[in-house]
């Protein structure tokens, strides 16, 4: 993950049952693992944690990227940190920008 190879799996298992609110993670960075933007994607927390997102989200981690470059052209500020919670919905993790 972003030149370390370490980092901890997200998947439903982690984050529990769907009637729970799910994880709440506060991430300050998206990326893909080598090569770019066909590696597997990660988030980076602020507490240092590097999460490694299941393959079926990577179009998502793709449109989040690339939502924050046009967010940094056109206002010159960061989406990050930002906070999301992460569910479980029909046995698979969903998303949601908090």
């Amino acid at each position: 993950m972003d030149s370390t190879s370490t980092g901890r799996d997200l998947h439903p298992l982690l984050i529990g049952s769907p009637e729970r609110d799910g994880l709440i993670l506060t991430v300050t960075a998206i990326g893909f693992d080598d090569p770019a933007l066909t590696g597997s994607p990660w988030l980076r927390c602020t507490d240092g944690t590097t999460y490694r997102v299941p393959a079926y989200l990577h179009d998502w981690a793709v449109a989040a990227i690339a939502g924050e470059a046009r967010h940094q052209q056109s206002t010159g500020r960061t989406l990050f940190p930002l906070r999301l919670r992460i569910a479980v919905q029909d046995k698979t993790l969903s998303l949601q920008v908090m």
